[in-house]
This record gives structure tokens, sequence and C-alpha cells, in this order.
């Protein structure tokens, strides 16, 4: 056997421990990346062929008052509020939402009230609550306004290497997924239905029961009168009960660009037809924010066999073939 001399094994041992040491460094910054941060947004400007959904907005009435409608598209949808009306909502089995592109342009929304009104514009597979802000402030229209909304949408999309990651490192629910809340009572995940469920196990925490218009959306026990004194005098710790709500992986936000309120003059006439409502897009957008994965399986996987590869040439049909000489072809 040739002896090894001892210059050259001390040389070849240096180039070793450097190898490994080198591929620890690598590998460690691959796993901090993909353990810890592995999210990045990138925005996207080739808004052509982009199908945008126009809000959903829910009217609800002030002492029974009816709502008059140019369009028929208004259905009843229970809420925290009582019983309101819905225009372009997906809670109602609705599959196909209106949207606007390119094509259609830009439609308006009109509608008309005989009496005051609370309108909030959202989302449309969002639930209205009492947590849920109102982009117009107050929301109220009052008696015969000229009422008209300009809004601007910001829309979060997910690419496909996001599906991969896990919950705890993307930071968002995905419609299918659910949140860590005990018996989650909705088919699909929306950031606003967690909002309202938490309000739910808020008042049932403190009360047993929850307000009447809760029990008739999800089935929960509804307050009598010692219930509702129950929850007047525990309103400040309900408020501030905390839970865990993920924000939600598809995202669509509207926001007020502009915000028109005209009184005119109460003539018998414009009584009859009561304030007169619109509500549109100032433009269609012109860019979004679209949620990357930095490093999901996949990559890690490859950047291990890049370490393998660059430090010790080595690969899988290297390390097979190594298997094979040791315990097969050694017998």
């Amino acid at each position: 056997m040739t002896r090894i001399p001892f210059l050259k094994r001390w040389f070849w041992s240096g180039i070793l421990l450097s190898c490994c040491f080198g591929a620890s460094s690598v590998l460690q910054s691959a796993l901090k990346l993909f353990s810890s941060g592995v999210a990045s947004y990138s925005v996207e400007t080739n808004y052509l062929h982009w199908d945008t959904p126009f809000p959903a907005v829910t009217i609800c009435e002030n002492e029974n008052n009816r709502v008059n409608v140019y369009l028929k598209e208004f259905h009843p949808i229970a809420t925290e509020f009582g019983e309101c009306f819905v225009f372009n909502s997906a809670l109602l089995g609705n599959t196909s939402i209106f949207t606007v592109n390119r094509r259609i342009g830009l439609p308006d929304l009109l509608f008309t009230a005989i009496n005051v009104v609370d309108v909030t514009v959202h989302a449309p597979d969002d639930m209205v609550s009492v947590a849920m802000e109102n982009i117009f402030g107050r929301g109220t229209i009052p008696l015969v306004t000229e009422f008209e909304a300009v809004l601007k949408v910001e829309q979060t999309v997910n690419d496909a290497s996001v599906m991969s990651l896990p919950t705890s490192m993307r930071g968002c629910l995905f419609k299918e997924e659910r949140p860590s809340l005990p018996s989650w009572p909705f088919e699909e995940y929306t950031y606003s239905a967690c909002l309202l469920y938490c309000r739910v196990l808020a008042q049932t925490s403190a009360c047993n029961c929850t307000h009447h218009f809760l029990s008739n959306m999800l089935g929960t026990p509804a307050c009598n009168i010692q219930g509702l004194v129950c929850l007047y005098r525990n309103k400040d710790a309900i408020v501030k009960y905390q839970c865990n709500c993920p924000m939600a992986c598809d995202d669509t936000q509207y926001k007020a660009v502009h915000i028109f309120f005209n009184r005119v003059n109460k003539s018998p006439e414009l009584m009859k037809r009561g304030s007169r409502a619109k509500i549109r897009f100032s433009n269609l957008p012109s860019l979004r924010v679209r949620r990357l994965a930095i490093k999901d399986q996949l990559g890690l996987v490859v950047d291990i066999g890049g370490v393998g590869g660059v430090f010790f040439g080595a690969s899988l049909l290297s390390v097979i073939e190594l298997l094979y000489l040791w315990f097969i072809r050694r017998n």
C-alpha cells in the first residue's frame, strides 16, 4: 500500500475542511432565507388584460326605510346591522362577479333612497360588520342628497409558488384554508369574516350569547334581556378581545379618491325622488402587487444540490454510486 506523504495529506485535509466550511456557510444562508422572510412583493404593470372586480356595495336602511335602485342587482343579505341590501356580492352564491377591464370600460353604479341609508363599499367576498372600516367615514347619505364616490382599487395577487409555503411563513391564508379559531363556521376564509367571527367569540366568552343579528347569521345562542345587559356591561372587554386573524392572500381593497355631498332643496318633487348616489372608478388600475416566494421547497433542494456540486463535485448519481460501492460491490 502506497504511503501518502505528510504534506500532501495536510494539503487535501485543508481543502476538504475549506469546502466543508464554505458549504456550511452557504447552506445556513439558504436555510435562513427559507425559514424566515420567504415572501417578497413585486409591482406588476402589464395591465392591458386585467379583469378587476367592481366593488360590492351594501346599503343598510335606517328606520325601515325603502331603497329604490336603478339596477335589479341589489339583494337582501343578513349582516351584523340586520337585513341589508348588497350589490355584486360573492356571498350569495354569485359566481359571475361583475368586473371591469379595458373592453368594458368604467361603468357607474346608480341608486336612489327616499330616506337616510348607510352605504359600505367593500370587496365582493367581504362580510359587512361593525369591525369593518368604512372608506366613506360615516357612510351615511342624508335626506335629499346628491352623493358621488370616486374610487381606486388596490389588488394583491399571488404567484403559484406561494401555495407551497407554510402558512406561518407567508403570513396569510387562502380562501380554502382555515384560521386557528375554534369551530370556524364559514366555507371560505376572508379577513372580514375572521373579524366578524372574532366578535362572536368575544360576546360568547363574556355573556354565553350573541346579539340577535349575529345569532341569525351564524346560529349562535341569541341574548335575552339579561344577555343584552351583559353585552352592554362588557362592551369594553368585547372590543379588546384579541383574535389571530391573518390577512387574506388574495386581497382587494378600495379607497376613496373623492367624495361629494351636495344637499339640495327639499322640494316635494325631490323629496319624492329621494337621495341619488353614484359610485364609480376614477380610472382602471395600472398596477397591482404580486406576492412571490423567495425560496420554496424546490428552490431549497436546488440550493443543496448546487452546494454539493460546487464544493464536492457531488450529484445524486454520484451519491448512489458511492452507496453502491460501499454496500453492494464491497460484498
